[in-house]
């Protein structure tokens, strides 16, 4: 007796997963059709594909407490993986990297790497043939957060 109702409850799971998979699959194909780059609002409408445009003049690093702590936790959330501040680890170490490149060219590099580098700006350039990688984009992180990580 036992038996059959192990079999029964093994027998529901399985049945359960299986329907589940039949009824998303449709949806994680479409999904995966989908431009990556393209991102759904609520309503399930797409949401236009922001267009690349250069970060603005004047920016400046913050001295402010809060910032720097926000700045390390996105650093340590989404760049840690690749970048060090006093080494190099995939990427390149980012100590004092605002004194190399100005704020505004970090930020555009940061979002959009392989743009910046099919530009042909030359430093992007040099990177690249130096690390052999594209960066990931990390465009959906604001100006204000970049500049947090810089700081």
């Amino acid at each position: 007796m036992r038996i059959n109702t192990l079999h029964n409850k093994s027998f529901r799971l399985i049945f359960a997963l299986v329907l589940g998979l039949w009824f998303c699959t449709p949806d994680v194909i479409a999904q995966d059709k989908k431009d990556p780059k393209q991102v759904t609002v609520p309503d399930g409408q797409p949401a236009p594909t922001p267009i690349p445009s250069p970060a603005p003049a004047g920016l400046a690093l913050s001295t402010d407490e809060a910032v720097i702590a926000s700045g390390k936790a996105l650093f340590e959330g989404n760049c840690k993986q690749c970048h060090a501040v006093h080494s190099q680890v995939v990427g390149p170490q980012l100590s004092k990297v605002y004194e190399r490149q100005k704020l505004s060219w970090l930020i555009n590099f940061i979002k959009y790497p392989q743009k910046t580098i099919e530009s042909g700006d030359a430093h992007a350039v040099e990177m690249y043939a130096k690390y052999k990688q594209y960066m990931p984009n990390h465009d959906f992180l604001s100006d204000a957060q970049i500049i947090s990580i810089v700081s």
